[in-house]
């Protein structure tokens, strides 16, 4: 009970009970236990928490008394001091108000006589009647939150248990304040999820339909020290539950929701290992007979079919990423798969290709629309966060697991590619080895000398140029080499007006000392452009690589 709520019990309400130091802050102290005594050394025996009733005896004599009792009851702590007036004491000494403001100790007068007896059973039973109903709930929780581990249960059955338990609403929002999930309780969800991330930014619950005598918000955060991924909020607590409890039920909600997360990362990285290693041994020869494979595929969840599509899906290169994030970001990539795999009832095979690429081999049943699937997929990905997604490439589809294993690098080389196209305005879903064209061949061809060659004869001098006075002149080029010359779109696309337009190509054609109206000069541009692109993508995974250089013969590639 909190020293407000003693002071509005019927007993003390009509004994003209009177606060005369504390201040409003002083209602909201924690009365622990009530103690009756007219000792002047009490002080020695409390523990802090502690509310004194007194007759005001130890109070009689000098004020000097008072005013020491009251500074030794500040020392230990206690939640107040109650004085009951009368014959013997018929006002608390000034002195003794004066101190307790001053050291902040609640001081309560008492205009009428009160039988302590009366009072000290309404406050104690009503704390060991909450004390009793939190223990009661404790155990529920625990045997609650077991049982939902032990059958595996989603995160929003989590949520839900923990509403019921807290007989209010709660929201699980993620660290952007984002709802992960939710669970109103008498309440229209749209009434609880209004305008959520401005509410929960700002901390302002208030107009959210919680009853009178609920108090305010428990916030609990999910995850390990410094790890922090997800935060459960009850925006209104009910009074039904104490907030002793709710902060109970909500800590052992986030317990939950983290081992539960823990669970399913520890049973996606096995079944990723298991699968990635069947398709290692499928790409490398060494899974054996047809049969071995289907019965091994089969063992790890994945039907027999009549056709099978490969996927690679890329991760990209991040600003100021190391070793340890591009395995923390791939990890987290495979996770996406999975999921969208699964949200499209797509059953896959996923496995690691590379340091940056996750192999996916699914199983396409008849009549499957490929392309729909392929679209589901791709947007449940999205849907998912992405986690460093910068492009999907799709291979041949094969009549075997062997042939789809096959065509990876095909869906590998059309990621890559899509990943080397800087300026799409409107990328694709996905990006196909046959559609890639010019690109793919330049991709086939991008570690060629000679195609280095090729793209510093074209521009070197416009690249040399952009180091010493950058002007945004190679960008300004590629819109215009990818829109066929059109100036209306390349005006648009980079916000530069005709006549500033008209000027800017004018340099170019100074620097490169080409005529961009010449249809070979714009081709020849164009594929070194695209090739520049490719070989700088290139060049930034190769940065990102953890280890020295090596300044020697190049070392044969890892079998894949």
């Amino acid at each position: 009970m909190t020293l407000g709520e003693v002071l509005a019990l019927p007993l003390l309400r009509d004994a003209g009970a009177q606060l005369l130091a504390g201040g409003e802050a002083a209602l909201t102290r924690e009365v622990r236990w009530v103690h009756v005594s007219e000792l002047e050394s009490i002080a020695s025996l409390l523990q802090g928490g502690e509310l004194v009733l007194t007759t005001g005896l130890a109070l009689g004599g000098s004020p000097e008394r008072g005013v020491a009792l009251v500074d030794s009851l500040a020392g230990v702590g206690a939640s107040g001091l109650v004085v009951e007036l009368g014959s013997a004491l018929p006002a608390v000494p000034d002195a003794v108000v004066e101190a307790a403001r001053r050291t902040g100790l609640p001081l309560v007068s008492l205009a009428e006589e009160v039988r302590f007896v009366a009072l000290t059973e309404a406050v104690h039973s009503r704390i060991v009647g909450e004390q009793y109903a939190d223990v009661q709930l404790a155990a529920r929780v625990h045997e609650t939150f077991t049982e939902l581990g032990l059958r595996e249960a989603t995160t929003s059955e989590i949520v839900e248990h923990a509403a019921a338990m807290c007989r209010s609403s709660v929201v699980l929002e993620d660290v952007g304040h984002r709802v992960l999930a939710h669970s109103a309780v008498d309440e229209p969800v749209n009434v609880l999820l209004d305008e959520w991330e401005r509410r929960s930014r700002t901390g302002s619950y208030a107009g959210t339909g919680g009853p009178a005598g609920s108090f305010s918000s428990v916030l609990v955060d999910v995850g390990p020290s410094g790890g922090r991924w997800a935060r459960l909020v009850v925006p209104h607590p009910r009074a039904e539950v104490s907030a002793a409890g709710v902060r109970t039920v909500l800590e052992r909600t986030a317990s939950a929701l983290e081992l539960a997360r823990m669970a399913e990362r520890h049973r996606v990285a096995l079944e990723f290992q298991a699968q990635g290693g069947l398709l290692d041994d499928v790409a490398t020869g060494r899974a054996g007979s047809r049969a071995d494979i289907e019965a091994r595929a089969q063992a790890l969840g994945l039907p027999p079919g009549t056709a099978y599509l490969p996927v690679v899906v890329r991760l990209g290169v991040a600003a100021n990423e190391t070793p340890l994030s591009v395995q923390q970001d791939l990890t987290r990539l495979v996770e996406s798969v999975s999921a969208a795999a699964q949200g499209s009832a797509w059953p896959t095979l996923t496995g690691r290709r590379g340091e940056r690429e996750v192999a996916v081999v699914g199983v396409l049943g008849d009549g499957v629309d490929e392309e729909a699937l392929l679209r589901r997929f791709c947007q449940g990905l999205r849907d998912e966060g992405g986690h460093g997604l910068e492009a999907v490439g799709v291979g041949r589809v094969g009549a075997t697991l062997r042939e789809a294993v096959a065509a990876l690098p095909e869906a590998a080389l059309a990621a890559q590619v899509a990943s080397a196209t800087p300026g799409q305005v409107e990328a694709p879903l996905y990006h196909r080895a046959e559609d890639l064209r010019l690109r793919g061949l330049l991709g086939l061809l991008s570690t060629d000398p000679r195609v280095q060659t090729f793209v510093e004869a074209e521009l070197r001098t416009l690249l040399a140029h952009e180091a010493r006075h950058p002007e945004g002149l190679l960008e300004v080029l590629r819109v215009y080499l990818s829109t066929g010359g059109n100036k209306s779109e390349v005006s648009r696309r980079c916000h530069l007006s005709r006549p500033a337009l008209y000027h800017r190509l004018d340099r170019l054609e100074q620097i490169l000392g080409r005529d961009l109206s010449d249809a070979e000069s714009r081709l020849s541009l164009h594929v070194a452009l695209l090739a520049y692109d490719q070989r700088a993508t290139s060049s930034r995974e190769e940065r990102s690589r953890p280890g020295p250089r090596s300044t020697g013969p190049p070392r044969p590639a890892p079998r894949r």
